[in-house]
């Protein structure tokens, strides 16, 4: 089975890695990265999934093979889309240089690599959980990539997670065809015969129908819930509002709050 290929962003972020590991000086990895940043503010890069370990090659390689968590931490850093590029280089090089500390919270810029790595992959862990998959029309329109997906989900995420998700749900759905649309970034990660990719949303012509059991999911939301027991500062901590707009049992406009159940009246069949 040909292997997808990944980002190609990240694919330069560790060109440029390798560069400074082979000696690069300062100004010509710093003027690589300014130049990095450049083209994916522009988009000039293609969306794609996250590589293989076992086929990564040159420093992405070395850094896997030297720790896997320093080798997480750096596409992590890379998933959230944050101008610490040149932070990210450090950290990848003090990590594959023996006796640095790639976790060395007293430098900034590894600092900065491992807050942003940290808050990506709390995100990538909360849409786990939090997604909302909804029925989609069938077939194909003038080659397009479309419905195959049986079922899909919206999101708006703060960082660019399709990547970390891919693997979660291909395992979840078995052999079902899904999609999970990142509306920030117009971009949809799409299952079809077991195989993720990511492509523009543009391309996925799919239309969502309203889920016929979603009040079947408010009823049971509602039923299992003890006012009694009710915290807002704590759910807002755990279950923070700007997810709610995506969820079946919250209502956006009612400023977060769960949304009213309009199959209430068969709680007393």
């Amino acid at each position: 089975m040909k292997k997808p290929p990944f980002d190609r962003s990240l694919a330069a972020l560790f060109d440029i890695l390798d560069g400074a590991l082979r000696g690069a000086s300062e100004t010509e990895t710093e003027n690589s990265v300014r130049e990095f940043r450049r083209l994916r503010l522009k988009g000039a890069f293609e969306y794609g999934l996250l590589p293989d370990p076992l086929a990564l090659a040159g420093a992405a390689r070395d850094l896997y093979g030297a720790s896997p968590e320093a080798y997480g931490d750096f596409v992590s850093a890379w998933m959230s889309e944050r101008p610490v590029e040149a932070g990210m280089i450090r950290f990848g090089v003090k990590a594959l240089v023996p006796g640095h500390a790639s976790r060395d919270w007293g430098d900034p810029g590894v600092r900065a690599v491992l807050e942003v790595s940290l808050k990506t992959a709390r995100e990538t862990d909360r849409l786990m959980g939090l997604l909302r998959f909804a029925p989609v029309s069938p077939g194909r329109e003038n080659g397009a990539l479309c419905g195959g997906a049986v079922y899909a989900a919206r999101c708006a995420p703060d960082h660019y997670v399709l990547p970390g998700l891919a693997g979660h749900f291909a395992l979840r759905f078995g052999g079902e065809s899904w999609a999970v649309i990142d509306e920030r970034r117009g971009v949809v990660l799409v299952c079809e015969d077991g195989r993720p990719r990511c492509a523009a949303a543009g391309e996925w012509t799919g239309r969502l129908f309203p889920d016929p059991c979603a009040d079947l999911w408010r009823l049971y939301h509602r039923s299992i819930n003890n006012e009694s027991w009710n915290n807002a500062d704590l759910q807002k901590r755990f279950l923070p509002v700007r997810y709610r707009k995506y969820l079946t049992e919250f209502d956006a406009s009612e400023g977060g709050e769960p949304e009213k159940d309009a199959a209430q009246g068969m709680l007393d069949l």
